[in-house]
């Protein structure tokens, strides 16, 4: 019923295919989408509120960068919703080799162009304010959060949720990654530093020109909470605005209701920024 219209309003050279999914009891409209990135067909999924489809003005985009690799931390339909529920447009890439789609991740070198392309979407999307544009980013998301932030330097903020400032530290902490980040690096740290080095967002924290929120929880053990005291401490250094936000008896994940306050917080967080941007601007 709406694909085409929301087909109308999407850049026809990036996107290929438009799918609408059944709309949540609560009015969300989901859609499953086919476009370019990096010069390969890819996935992602798209939400919104039913409501925008009667207001002429442009409303906020964000962009969710989910964690997890190729099928383990999936887009979830649930966090769509969730951040959509808080009044933007909402975009989630599934990055290169997912659902059939051409390539193969690895884990934040060339897939962060996967990113780039989805932000691209958003950004010429008719419906998008272009100055109203978050990156959220989960867990190993986090990392293409702030890569896309630099490279994308129209955004207005960037969320790091749970995300990996070091590779190598993730590396050192996981004994359960070693083997994949081995395989997909050529090696350990100590031997191939630099594709650590390129993966690892406080290598480049001093070239992000837009403010950062970090979430934390403190009883995460898949990304340990010296993650984002340690980007913290980079990006205060550097001279970029910057909130960290640390939640007390979470973990990685967390239930539906603190899950929705978290979601309420970032969106006033975004929002805060993006009107404090507006009006330096003036």
């Amino acid at each position: 019923m709406y694909s085409a219209w929301l087909l109308s309003h999407l850049q026809r050279d990036i996107v290929a295919h438009v799918e609408e999914r059944p709309a949540t009891e609560d009015g969300i409209l989901l859609f499953h989408l086919k476009f370019y990135a990096d010069e390969l067909l890819q996935t992602g999924y798209l939400a919104l509120p039913k409501s925008f489809l009667h207001t002429p003005q442009k409303h906020p985009g964000f962009l969710y960068l989910r964690g997890g690799m190729r099928k383990a931390g999936m887009v979830k339909m649930t966090w769509l919703e969730r951040f959509a529920r808080q009044g933007q447009i909402v975009f989630a890439p599934t990055y290169r080799g997912n659902e059939g789609t051409e390539g193969r991740e690895d884990f934040g070198l060339h897939d962060r162009r996967d990113a780039f392309g989805a932000f691209d979407l958003l950004a010429t999307c008719s419906l998008v304010s272009t100055d109203k544009i978050t990156i959220y980013g989960f867990s190993r998301g986090g990392p293409l959060a702030i890569f896309t932030a630099i490279e994308k330097p129209s955004a207005r903020s960037v969320i790091s949720h749970g995300g990996v400032a070091d590779l190598a530290l993730t590396y050192h902490d996981r004994p359960d990654l070693q083997k994949m980040l081995r395989r997909i690096i050529g090696g350990p740290p100590e031997t191939h530093p630099r594709g650590y080095r390129m993966r690892s967002p406080i290598e480049v924290i001093d070239q992000l020109r837009v403010p950062l929120l970090i979430v934390q929880g403190l009883c995460d053990v898949q990304v340990d909470a010296h993650h984002a005291t340690l980007l913290k401490t980079r990006a205060e250094a550097a001279g970029i605005p910057c909130d960290l936000l640390l939640l007390k008896d979470v973990g990685h994940h967390m239930a539906d209701e603190p899950w929705e306050n978290l979601a309420r917080t970032m969106f006033t967080w975004s929002m805060t920024h993006v009107l404090s941007l507006q009006q330096d601007s003036l």
